[in-house]
């Protein structure tokens, strides 16, 4: 008996379960079921789609943004492409190479839509290497020409785009070295070390030159001056700004330069040469000095407009400033208040008289005005500024510790004759001598320190002194003699004889004519 074999059609599978599948009515039955189904694409698949579109979107916007700005750049920079010629122009267009200074200003051309530009201007005179010479360098440098540099910025451009810069080179009518005469540069620097800019220098020969001396340059915003063609000789250089400078002396203006011959204060020019000079002024840190004798009332009328004693300062009111940040001092003559010292942001201590400390060979010195240098016990200490550079005009008030000695002048007459003068008309003088060695607890003053009063009446007053020991005396013991009877082969003469008694005020001793003045108070 034979089997049959039966063909089974492609189109249909036979199942592990010994049955056949229909993948053709499959498929049309999974279509049908998706032609029915109205659920939609799914929330994860909108998302994603979405973030695809916004970060194209994102991109085409930031294009189309830099282009548009790209273009208005471009726009802002021909503008002031135009500026900077413009700029160049202007400065050759000037009279003197010398009226070319730094400068910056904002300018709003019509044709910028409202854009504001900067134009900055700077200057730096060239040797004929081609090199910047700065205006306080070394002397010798000669200058050649006067290079210029113009930068162009404007408000909302778009970096890292360079800024438009252009230079240009200016040279002077006629030659910066004449063989025949000389050239001064000078640089003037304030305390922070940069240059002071307005300050007007004036040169002043101090015999007769040869020729017209020509008017320095008013300092530019580097500080640097200068002066084409001095006629060989020597010159005094004196500089000023507007009243509230001092050099680092704290000496007010005008400030005189010390020069290289300091007798004279002169410097020399001679022909074919440049001077290169550098000097220091800054606006003075303000101050009011509040003289302190430690007691009060006392204070109050030594400083008093209208003092009810009668007050004597020895010759002038020497004051000594000892800037924290060194150990240069620097004595000064005090002329009144408000006082202006050179910025020092470690300050300074101040006291009253010639204060000096020992060279280096620990000889010399005159330590005891200073009351910091007196051994044991509580010192009246010097005042101590904060010298910051000087921004308000309000003075700050500064105590500096004085002595004081009572005097009584008296005159007697000698001689016994019946014919007066009269009262003594004569005007003497106290002479204070500071006594070298200290002894004790005084540091004493090595150096030979005398101060004297002129010009004093009979009576009494209070003679104001440094602190240390003090020899006082009377500088015209006698008056000159009259004839106050006799006859005329034996006339009898007479003089009016000048004594005085000195008493201390303030804390110290006294011997005889000795004082010994001490800051210290019990």
């Amino acid at each position: 008996m034979g089997h049959r074999t039966t063909a089974v059609p492609h189109h249909h599978t036979f199942n592990r379960g010994g049955g056949f599948v229909n993948r053709r009515s499959g498929v049309l039955r999974h279509l049908r079921r998706a032609r029915l189904d109205d659920s939609g694409i799914s929330i994860v698949e909108v998302l994603a789609a979405t973030l695809i579109f916004m970060l194209l979107f994102v991109g085409i916007a930031q294009g189309l943004v830099t282009v548009i700005r790209l273009a208005g750049d471009q726009k802002n920079r021909i503008t002031a492409l135009s500026l900077a010629a413009g700029e160049i122009d202007q400065v050759r267009a000037y009279q003197s190479v010398f009226d070319v200074k730094d400068d910056e200003r904002d300018v709003t051309p019509d044709t910028a839509d409202g854009t504001v530009f900067t134009v900055h201007r700077t200057t730096a005179w060239v040797d004929s290497a081609g090199n910047d010479v700065s205006c306080s360098g070394g002397s010798g440098t000669n200058l050649v020409m006067l290079r210029i540099n113009i930068t162009v910025t404007w408000r909302g451009q778009m970096t890292p785009l360079k800024t438009v810069q252009t230079d240009t080179l200016l040279a002077p009518n006629g030659s910066l070295n004449d063989p025949n005469r000389g050239v001064l540069i000078l640089a003037v620097k304030g305390a922070d070390g940069f240059g002071v800019q307005g300050v007007s220098v004036d040169l002043t020969p101090s015999g007769s030159v040869d020729g017209t001396v020509p008017v320095p340059s008013v300092t530019d915003g580097n500080g640097c001056s200068f002066a084409i063609g001095v006629p060989v000789g020597d010159y005094k250089i004196t500089l000023s700004k507007d009243g509230t400078y001092v050099d680092l002396e704290g000496n007010p203006e005008p400030i005189l330069l010390a020069g290289e011959d300091t007798a004279a204060h002169t410097y020399k020019f001679t022909a074919g040469t440049t001077k290169s000079l550098t000097a220091f002024m800054a606006k003075g840190a303000l101050y009011s000095v509040w003289w302190d004798t430690g007691d009060p009332a006392l204070s109050a009328d030594l400083n008093s407009s209208s003092p009810t004693r009668q007050w004597v300062w020895p010759g002038t009111k020497s004051i000594t400033l000892l800037p924290l940040s060194s150990t240069t001092s620097k004595t000064r003559t005090f002329t009144g208040n408000p006082l202006r010292v050179f910025p020092d942001s470690a300050g300074y201590s101040v006291v009253y008289g010639n204060y000096s400390e020992p060279n280096q060979a620990g000889s010399g010195g005159c330590l005891a005005p200073n009351p910091a240098k007196w051994q044991a016990g509580s010192g009246l200490q010097a005042g101590v500024l904060d010298a910051v550079p000087g921004s308000s005009d309000t003075a700050s008030s500064m105590r500096v510790g004085v002595g004081v000695v009572h005097v009584k002048l008296e005159a007697s007459r000698s001689g016994n004759g019946s014919s007066n003068s009269g009262a003594p008309a004569q005007r003497v003088g106290i002479r204070a001598t500071m006594l070298g060695s200290g002894g004790g607890e005084n540091p004493g003053c090595v150096i030979t320190t005398s101060v004297t009063t002129a010009d004093l009446a009979m009576g009494e007053f209070d003679l104001v002194l440094p602190f240390g020991a003090w020899d006082l005396t009377v500088t015209d013991e006698w008056s000159s003699q009259w004839t106050c009877g006799g006859n005329w082969w034996s006339p009898q003469y007479c003089a009016w004889k000048y004594s005085a008694n000195f008493s201390k005020v303030t804390e110290g001793s006294m011997s005889g004519a000795t004082v010994v003045l001490d800051p210290r108070r019990s």
